[in-house]
């Protein structure tokens, strides 16, 4: 498969066809048993760290962590991403702003409504500017 930039792409099929595993695949959770798989040039087994800073990951479970303010999730995952502090703390700012959630910066997440974790969730997937998207869902039965 080769997707071309700027070009929308999804997985379509039935149930056991494969398409979870070829998104952790890609996405560098899971490793090929053969064959080989690039993305934006970058070979998930090789360059893996190249991968991950090249995509943006919006999974089922957005991972929000009930625990903690938006700020320190954000925190969080700017460190993962080697995001500098100054980065992570101006793009922190920008991201409460674009959702209305400044006021709300140090409330834990997990005192949100359903529909503000939904808002919270793509930031993460966003948050380092990725060239590339993922939104994964898991195969129902």
């Amino acid at each position: 498969m080769n997707i071309k930039e700027g070009v929308v792409s999804g997985l379509l099929g039935p149930n056991g066809a494969g398409k979870t595993p070829l998104t952790r695949l890609l996405t560098t959770v899971l490793r090929p048993d053969e064959g080989t798989a690039q993305i934006l040039g970058y070979d998930v087994v090789r360059d893996p760290i190249r991968v991950q800073g090249s995509i943006g990951v919006l999974p089922e479970d957005a991972g929000l962590y009930d625990r903690l303010t938006p700020v320190e999730r954000l925190i969080f995952h700017g460190k993962l991403r080697d995001m500098e502090k100054d980065a992570i703390l101006e793009k922190i700012d920008s991201f409460l702003a674009l959702l209305g959630l400044q006021e709300n910066s140090d409330q834990k997440i997990g005192a949100f409504s359903k529909g503000v974790k939904q808002k919270l969730a793509p930031m993460r997937a966003v948050f380092h500017e990725p060239n590339l998207g993922v939104l994964s869902s898991q195969e129902r039965s």
